[in-house]
């Protein structure tokens, strides 16, 4: 059974993005797992302060609740027929998406991202994910991009 992760961020290209990670999956007898990688926001606080005394700590499980309930909204909200293709949510916190894609690439056969740019990467820049992505995955990518 084919492994299939698909990359999202509530933009227009992860909708793409996840229909084409559902056609390979019926295509081929795969399951999904649709990965959303948050961050954790830093605390403020207008001078240092310690941690110990409560000012600036936040509360991490709320935190990944809010992303597993933003994830599971935005993936109902699509119009999209997974048929009986088996989909997981996962969330995932981590300071860098492409970084926190790149190691979790090898426990799939095929990672799909979105690519919000027209045409073939036209902006080839090292902070992009789809294309640190591309770079240094552990399995094929597929990007799905804007039809012209």
């Amino acid at each position: 059974m084919m492994r299939i992760a698909v990359a999202i961020d509530a933009a227009r290209g992860s909708a793409r993005a996840v229909r084409a990670a559902v056609r390979e999956a019926q295509a081929h007898g795969g399951s999904i797992d649709v990965i959303y990688v948050y961050r954790d926001a830093d605390p403020l606080a207008a001078f240092p302060s310690y941690p110990e005394k409560g000012r600036d700590q936040r509360d991490r499980k709320a935190a990944e609740q809010r992303a597993a309930d933003a994830l599971r909204n935005w993936l109902d909200s699509l119009d999209i027929d997974f048929g009986d293709v088996e989909v997981n949510r996962i969330v995932v916190k981590h300071a860098n998406p492409a970084r926190a894609l790149v190691e979790r690439s090898g426990d799939y056969d095929l990672l799909c991202v979105g690519s919000r740019n027209r045409g073939v990467f036209p902006d080839l820049r090292p902070t992009v994910v789809s294309e640190q992505v591309v770079r240094n995955a552990r399995c094929s990518v597929l990007i799905s991009r804007e039809r012209e």
